[in-house]
């Protein structure tokens, strides 16, 4: 779910008119669309992990959605010379979930 979020934010920053050959959300459906389902995504899976009532969990999910964000801001920011950029690898796109599991 944290996955899909990001991938439905990630379609609203970037514009994206397709993903994965079928038409985006956002292209779909409009940008404020896109963002709520991804937030309400993000929502489901916290409480679903919150129910878990492990700190650890909690604290790693936390940690994961900053960098998400994290990596977000930096891409908008430096977008017009992104390919070149020598991030740390916690902040390439979708890294941080990945590194959850």
């Amino acid at each position: 779910m944290i996955h899909v979020a990001s991938l439905l934010h990630d379609d609203v920053i970037d514009s994206a008119e397709t993903r994965r050959g079928l038409k985006a959300l956002n292209s779909a459906m409009g940008n404020k669309i896109a963002i709520l389902a991804g937030d309400f995504l993000l929502a489901r899976a916290s409480v679903s992990l919150a129910s878990l009532r492990n700190t650890e969990v909690i604290e790693l999910l936390s940690q994961v959605i900053e960098h998400l964000v994290s990596g977000e801001i930096l891409q908008v920011h430096h977008s017009w010379h992104f390919q070149q950029l020598h991030w740390p690898h916690e902040f390439w796109p979708g890294a941080s979930f990945a590194g959850a599991f």
